[in-house]
């Protein structure tokens, strides 16, 4: 049985009360042929290099899940979510066919918890060890914190630069008229 969106916020008013004269258009409604749609940007995977624990390649999509390989064949790699309770696992998966990656059927049953961005300075980290095998573990682990602090630092640094120039062109604005 399918179910489509609309239905599911409709009733059926049968009331005495004359239609509302209110001619804004709902977001319930469907778009008309001539006006756009919301189009939702394509998700893109990227690799990365010794992100789990055991050091196996992770995959991680762009709006933030991470996938590891549930099964490999000569004509495909599947991949799976992380995400992997044992009361509800996520179903999400993602095929790699001649090197293209096509996302499955199944949506994500979870909300992205940062598990990229864990996985990239997990990689980071343990590139960062191999090359220096003799340096301590929290050495390595406070120079990628201290340039990911560096970075942060500069972005809202930015972002402040941003916010007041936008102050300042609001004012100007109102000055002038």
């Amino acid at each position: 049985m399918s179910t489509n969106i609309f239905s599911l916020f409709y009733t059926d008013d049968t009331s005495s009360e004359p239609p509302s004269t209110n001619k804004e258009p709902s977001i319930l409604e469907p778009v008309p042929d001539g006006e756009p749609s919301v189009v939702s940007e394509p998700v893109t995977f990227q690799l990365v290099e010794r992100a789990t624990k055991r050091g196996k390649t992770s995959l991680v999509d762009s709006q933030g899940f991470t996938y590891n390989i549930h099964s490999r064949r000569p004509y495909a790699t599947y991949w799976q979510c992380t995400m992997r309770p044992k009361g509800n696992p996520c179903k999400a998966s993602v095929t790699e066919r001649d090197r293209i990656l096509q996302a499955g059927k199944s949506a994500h049953n979870h909300a992205v918890m940062g598990a990229a961005t864990a996985a990239k300075i997990i990689s980071t980290v343990k590139s960062k060890a191999l090359e220096d095998k003799l340096k301590p573990a929290s050495a390595i682990v406070n120079e990628v914190c201290v340039v990911l602090n560096i970075i942060l630092f500069l972005l809202a640094v930015n972002l402040f630069i941003t916010a007041v120039s936008f102050i300042f062109l609001i004012i100007s604005i109102i000055l002038s008229a």
